[in-house]
């Protein structure tokens, strides 16, 4: 494939996951009565956020969702940004669409999935224009993940672009640790993953073999509510930072955002008037920036 269709594809995934897809962090719903997705880290698994079980019971057909923002005091300005995500009748996501409008340039990615049987993604095929790319994750007997491969198609050539291998050093009910290796069967990040009890996740670290870079994650708890996320990252960036949740009669309300003790975002939850366990909207706000993001949501059903 060409640089240029490599950086395209490239820059959309930047996009939806800056805008749309991390939305799902928000969309976490820390209740018995109304989980859409997974409130719980599984190790060395990749199976979707989505809570299979609510999808099903609920008999969602599709989650559409709207990205919009507008400067403090000043009128919405609608970006042509949307995502939407269709559900088969197992309650298994089997198509994402992504959309973006630039001008008079409108750009799209549709991702499609395939699972087994116990709900844990064996393909992904995003396709970009022209650009075909698949991934395909490989498990072992115990569920986890030992490889994946990622393969880029380009006017039907296609070109074996990554080989990620796994293999877990240890793991018990309360640890696991693992290596990613790369297409030379050498280690290149140290992964660790700590639960309590009751097998939350509470912290997770992650190191670089070939630099003293790490990422570092911990979790505090409240009975059953997420109360609030610490966080690390000298391998993506240089960010240390925070976030902490705050309920209404277990319903998650705001998530705040800090940077080095500083807020950097406040994330409002709107629900349903006639089903107040139903998200209907995030109202996201950049107090430095000045800025409103607003991400509405719409379900169909089947």
């Amino acid at each position: 494939p060409t640089s240029s269709a490599k950086d395209a594809i490239k820059q959309l995934q930047r996009i939806k996951w800056s805008y749309l897809l991390s939305s799902l962090f928000y969309l976490i719903c820390f209740t018995a009565t109304a989980q859409l997705v997974h409130p719980v880290s599984i190790p060395f698994s990749k199976a979707t956020d989505f809570n299979t079980e609510y999808t099903k019971d609920q008999q969602v057909k599709t989650i559409f969702l709207k990205y919009l923002s507008k400067k403090d005091g000043e009128l919405i300005v609608e970006h042509s940004v949307e995502k939407k995500f269709y559900f088969n009748d197992n309650g298994e996501p089997f198509k994402e669409l992504y959309i973006e409008q630039r001008g008079q340039t409108t750009d799209s990615l549709v991702s499609a999935f395939e699972f087994n049987s116990d709900f844990q993604v064996t393909k992904q095929i995003d396709r970009y224009r022209s650009q075909e790319n698949r991934k395909h994750v490989f498990y072992n007997q115990s569920g986890r993940i030992i490889k994946e491969v990622t393969i880029e198609v380009k006017n039907n050539r296609a070109d074996t672009s990554s080989i990620i291998n796994y293999t877990e050093a240890y793991t018990d009910k309360n640890f696991a640790k693992r290596f990613m290796l790369n297409s030379e069967n050498r280690p290149f990040i140290e992964q660790r993953y700590y639960y309590d009890d009751q097998g939350r996740l509470i912290n997770k670290e992650e190191d670089l073999f070939i630099t003293t870079k790490s990422r570092k994650e911990s979790r505090v708890y409240q009975n059953d509510l997420l109360k609030e996320i610490r966080y690390s990252n000298q391998i993506n960036n240089n960010s240390n930072g925070k976030y902490t949740f705050e309920y209404k009669a277990k319903q998650l309300e705001f998530i705040y955002q800090y940077e080095q003790e500083e807020l950097i975002k406040k994330t409002a939850f709107v629900y349903s008037v006639s089903d107040p366990n139903l998200l209907e909207a995030l109202v996201i706000r950049y107090p430095k920036k000045e800025v409103i993001e607003i991400i509405t949501i719409k379900y169909t059903y089947l």
